[in-house]
């Protein structure tokens, strides 16, 4: 076929005679024929003129039965054509006969499809959800790289395990969540099951978790929160709040380790205002400070109703405050040392020495009888 009548490759029979030969004379599979082949047998020119240089093409119009990705090499900026990818990743699952789920990247590789991948991310994942298939993440053998950033693939995995799972939110732990493929989904989280649960919706008190996230109590605003929260639940007076109270409440950690077992700090801390001597117990070494054996004469009086000067021995042990006087080894001293003190009328703000002074907050001050 070198020498050719001129406009002999204008007739389309002649052209689809020329390619019908080559195939026949060359005896290899249509799709392993290459552009090369037509050159070395004379028809480069008619390739180039008739068929954009596409053996695919030049074979299609010939009448063979061959799908573009299974030629050696597929047309240029083919797989730029989303119907294109969605064709053979179709043809590719109808080839396979398996679970769209567990086709993998070497699945595509093997059939040439690398560079159609490469519209996806390299993901077998996405790319079979594009063409239509429907695929939850726990079919898939490995998760494709970056699925969990995507909050909505997150939440639809932590409600199926609870699902799967049938028992309370509160009680799903991080190992449920590893021994179930799920341990990824969690460093979103912090590490966090409470956290994964309630951005899935659920709605968990992180104190009925069986166990709150390492670090957890490091964060002031978190401990606050589950003070108040305990104030709530016990409903009963600050004062009466005690240590056992916070430890049946699943709150040990946070009493021993960030207050040191201090009922009154952690309250304090949490913006409730008691002070300690209203308490059956006191803070250590809190009555050492002479201002807090004043406020306690203070608080006595108010009590029962009676001058500071003429609170008694009897006074104190019924308060249950004669540990004060371990501080001050007499009634007489602890009154003498009050007489050093005043406070205001309005909002008992203790202020020290004598003299007429004025209450930043009200103005009005009085002297204690």
């Amino acid at each position: 076929m070198t020498d050719t009548p001129n406009g002999f490759w204008r007739v389309r029979k002649n052209r689809i005679n020329a390619i019908k030969s080559l195939v026949e004379k060359l005896g290899k599979p249509t799709r392993k024929i290459t552009f090369r082949d037509f050159k070395e047998n004379g028809l480069g020119g008619l390739l180039k003129e008739y068929y954009y240089g596409s053996p695919y093409k030049a074979l299609i119009d010939a009448g063979f039965d061959i799908k573009p990705w299974e030629m050696t090499r597929v047309p240029q900026k083919y797989w730029k054509n989303r119907e294109n990818r969605i064709n053979a990743i179709k043809w590719l699952v109808e080839k396979l006969e398996k679970n769209p789920a567990q086709i993998t990247i070497e699945d595509f590789e093997k059939s040439g499809f690398s560079g159609l991948l490469y519209y996806y991310g390299g993901s077998p994942y996405r790319a079979l959800k594009d063409a239509g298939f429907e695929i939850t993440w726990q079919d898939i053998i490995h998760t494709p790289k970056g699925y969990w950033k995507d909050r909505e693939n997150r939440i639809n995995a932590i409600k199926w395990l609870v699902e799967k799972l049938e028992k309370n939110p509160a009680q799903i732990t991080s190992n449920d969540f590893r021994e179930n493929g799920l341990g990824q989904v969690l460093f979103y989280y912090g590490s966090s099951p409470y956290k994964a649960l309630t951005d899935a919706g659920f709605e968990i008190d992180l104190r009925e978790m069986t166990r709150v996230s390492q670090g957890y109590w490091k964060t002031r605003e978190n401990r606050i929160e589950a003070i108040k929260w305990l104030v709530e639940k016990l409903g009963k007076p600050l004062a009466k709040i005690t240590k056992e109270d916070f430890i049946e409440n699943g709150l040990s950690t946070l009493i021993n380790h960030y207050y040191r077992g201090s009922v009154y700090k952690a309250i304090s801390d949490a913006g409730f205002e008691i002070g300690p001597e209203e308490r059956s117990t006191v803070p250590r070494n809190y009555w050492k400070k002479e201002e807090n054996r004043v406020k306690a004469l203070e608080y006595i009086s108010n009590k029962l109703n009676k001058p500071i000067n003429q609170i008694t021995l009897q006074d104190l042990k019924v308060c249950g405050y004669l540990s004060i006087l371990k501080i001050k080894p007499s009634i007489k001293a602890l009154k003498k040392e009050a007489q050093e003190y005043m406070f205001c009328t309005n909002c008992h703000s203790l202020l020290v020495g004598r003299g007429k002074r004025r209450c930043p907050k009200c103005g009005r001050v009085r002297w204690i009888e």
